[in-house]
């Protein structure tokens, strides 16, 4: 009849065997251990923008804003033509926004620009200003929204609209839509 041998006979018997396993069983744990700590999920580096070399900035159009041109199916301008923006322009705009929305927020229930798409129309009008009408909304966008103006008659603060003169830097006709 064959005899069953314990763990801890056969530890008791072979005490070198159980310092190494006990060694091996702790260099184990620290090798998992250092792998975990050095294989930290790493964050992406921040981009700045660097506004005196304009032309290095790119700038991901499909996530916050997108350009739509002024024509016979998005006519905001009824007058102008149209005009490209670049990407100083982008910050002038950016910028002028983030400062009506501060002007507005003093009196009113706070806007977040964190949450809103932004649809840009771009003219040159008879006076050579350079004007953007933006139309400001809650959500994401879809196709359709960002190849057509999207029109909204109520839906409150997650609508708001202005016009932009890139040309002497200030900001005008800023609305924001009533409730139902």
């Amino acid at each position: 009849m064959k005899r069953r041998i314990t763990l801890i006979e056969l530890s008791s018997s072979f005490p070198l065997w159980r310092g190494k396993l006990v060694f091996g069983f702790v260099l184990l744990i620290l090798g998992f251990y250092t792998v975990s700590c050095t294989h930290q999920a790493k964050e992406k580096p921040k981009k700045s923008l660097n506004f005196n070399h304009a032309e290095e900035i790119q700038i991901d159009t499909t996530s916050i804003f997108c350009i739509i041109k002024n024509d016979s199916n998005n006519l905001v301008f009824n007058e102008g033509k149209n005009y490209k923006l670049n990407a100083k322009d982008i910050q002038k705009i950016e910028s002028l926004l983030i400062s009506c929305i501060d002007e507005y927020n003093k009196d009113h229930k706070e806007i977040s620009l964190k949450k809103y798409r932004r649809q840009y129309v771009a003219i040159t009008d008879k006076k050579g200003h350079h004007i953007v009408w933006l139309n400001c909304f809650c959500g994401f966008f879809t196709k359709n929204t960002k190849q057509n103006v999207f029109y909204v008659s109520d839906g409150g603060d997650c609508y708001f609209q202005l016009k932009i003169d890139l040309t002497d830097n200030k900001y005008f006709e800023f609305s924001v839509n009533g409730y139902a």
